[in-house]
This record gives structure tokens, C-alpha cells and sequence, in this order.
């Protein structure tokens, strides 16, 4: 008798268990067809038309085409806990480059676009909080010219289609040695005393230990004699003024002539523009700011 009550009850409580298993069963989320197209930039880098002067010579300009800017595109989808929840990287060679399908569940998300030249490089993007661009391979230094764009996202009971334009995060340092380079010279490095390998997604600006970086340019046999000597770097230390050194050597690594041009600074989409003379006796360089390649300018003499 007490074996048949105790099969009883446990026959019971195995029925219970199951109905309330099923009854807390989840219903199937539904997906939502999230379209983006990435239409263009916000700014577009513009050289100076020869023989014209750098201060108020450029403007903002739409881009043609996509591929015309940019090799590589990433798109991250992050979750409300910040976790990455779709990933998709685009090179300039695929047939829908610059437009994204994607399927998301309801809910708010943070959506980041990535777009640069390649090399360009990611890390630790599994979360949104450690998420950055870790600048160029092989070297991550120079930076090649980069836009991102970070936005929030709500799907809630319908598809969803997005036009995206990017914005530029790095700047340009341009120099212009006006007089002539003298015969026995053969090499000019430009050493930044201040330049950052990260950008993070959720700060949206450079960080980590900034580092002294010198860029070598040797120096053709067709170039000597002549004047208007220029080179560019494109940076991402767009929050640290910084010293750029700029130093003139002959085949035996002898110092021909250099220069020391403290308290530089760039902004984002900004050209900062170092102009003067390097083997001159009246040697000095002015700084020219062209902000977001328009026509307002910034010079000052240091």
C-alpha cells in the first residue's frame, strides 16, 4: 500500500514538473530586416591647387563613390549590455559595398561604422566598452585616412532602412620646406613627439601611451636644387599638442640643418599645415590650420 501512494506521488509531481516546464517555455523572438547604406562622408580631403596658398584653398566636398575614399568597411552591432551581436567587414572590390542587410531582434542596439584604407585594424571588438581601432598594420603608425560614425538603434515593430554618412576622425600634418634642398643633402625625417595607436568605439577619441614616431624620406638626385619640398602624415592625435622635429641629413648622417616646432596641434578633419624655411639664415616655419577643409582658416606665428 505504501509503495503504491509513494509511486502515486512521485507519478504527481513528474506531471507538475512537466507542465510547468512547458508552460515557461519562450515564444520564438521575431527578426527584423535591419538595410543600411553608407552614402558617403561628411567631409572629403581636398589637396591644394598647385601654386595657390595653402591658407583658405580648401573646401568640403561630397565624394563620388565610396570606394573612391575608403578599401575597407566594418559594421559592429552591439546589444543594450554592450555585447556584440552582428559583425560584417566589406572591401572596396565587393559588389554591395556600402550597404549592409542585416536581421535583428527588437530592442535598442548601438551600431558603429569603421571605414579606411587598408591595413586598417580592429581590436577586442567582442565589447562595445573595450572595442577600438588599432590603427595600421604592419606597423599601426602612420594612420591611413579613417571615418567612423557610432549611432543608437531601436527596432521595434517594423523593418528598418538607414542612409549612414561617416565622419573623419584623423587629421593632416603637411609641410612645406620653401627653400632649396642644397646638394649634399639625402635624407629628411619628420620625428611627432606625440601619436596614439587606439581610438576607442565608446569614448570616441584616441587613447593609450602616446608614443614619439620619426618618418625618413629619402631624398632623389632630381630633387635636390629645387624648393617647395612638402610630405604629409595623417595622425590621430587629435587631443594632445605635440613637437615636430624636422631634420635634414647628408649621405654620412650628418645633421645639414633642423627644425623644432613646438605646441602643434590637429582636429579632426583638420589640415595643420607647417610652412618655412629649413636651410635658410631667416629659418622658421608659420602654422596654418585649415579647419574641416573649408574656408575658415586659423594662422599664427610662433
Amino acid at each position: 500500500m505504501k509503495k503504491a501512494i509513494l509511486f502515486s506521488v512521485m507519478a504527481s509531481i513528474l506531471l507538475f514538473s512537466c507542465r510547468k516546464d512547458h508552460s515557461l517555455t519562450k515564444p520564438i523572438q521575431k527578426n527584423y530586416q535591419v538595410n543600411f547604406t553608407v552614402s558617403g562622408f561628411t567631409e572629403q580631403i581636398l589637396g591644394s591647387a598647385p601654386g595657390k596658398p595653402h591658407v583658405n584653398s580648401l573646401k568640403t566636398d561630397a565624394v563620388t563613390g565610396l570606394a573612391a575614399s575608403i578599401d575597407l568597411l566594418y559594421y559592429y552591432v552591439y546589444d543594450s549590455n554592450g555585447a556584440q551581436v552582428s559583425f560584417v567587414v566589406q572591401d572596396s572590390t565587393s559588389s554591395n559595398f556600402g550597404t549592409i542587410a542585416d536581421h535583428l531582434q527588437a530592442g535598442t542596439y548601438t551600431v558603429v561604422f569603421v571605414g579606411g584604407k587598408t591595413g586598417l585594424n580592429m581590436n577586442n571588438t567582442s565589447k562595445l566598452g573595450t572595442a577600438s581601432i588599432e590603427g595600421y598594420v604592419p606597423s599601426y603608425v602612420p594612420w591611413g585616412d579613417t571615418f567612423f560614425q557610432k549611432f543608437q538603434l531601436t527596432v521595434s515593430t517594423g523593418d528598418v532602412n538607414q542612409s549612414v554618412s561617416l565622419s573623419r576622425i584623423v587629421g593632416e600634418l603637411s609641410i612645406d620646406i620653401l627653400d632649396k634642398l642644397p646638394a649634399n643633402a639625402s635624407s629628411i625625417t619628420v620625428t611627432v613627439s606625440q601619436e596614439y595607436q587606439l581610438f576607442g568605439f565608446s569614448t570616441q577619441a584616441p587613447y593609450g601611451t602616446a608614443g614619439d614616431y620619426t618618418f625618413t624620406y629619402p631624398l632623389s638626385a632630381s630633387a635636390l636644387g629645387t624648393s617647395n619640398y612638402k610630405k604629409s602624415i595623417i595622425m590621430i592625435n587629435t587631443i594632445t599638442p605635440f613637437t615636430v622635429t624636422i631634420i635634414c641629413y647628408d649621405v654620412s648622417k650628418k645633421i645639414i640643418a633642423q627644425s623644432v616646432i613646438t605646441n602643434v596641434s590637429l582636429q579632426a578633419n583638420t589640415q595643420t599645415i607647417l610652412t618655412g624655411n629649413l636651410f635658410a639664415a631667416d629659418k622658421g616655419f608659420n602654422i596654418g590650420l585649415n579647419q574641416g577643409w573649408d574656408p575658415t582658416s586659423i594662422n599664427f606665428q610662433f
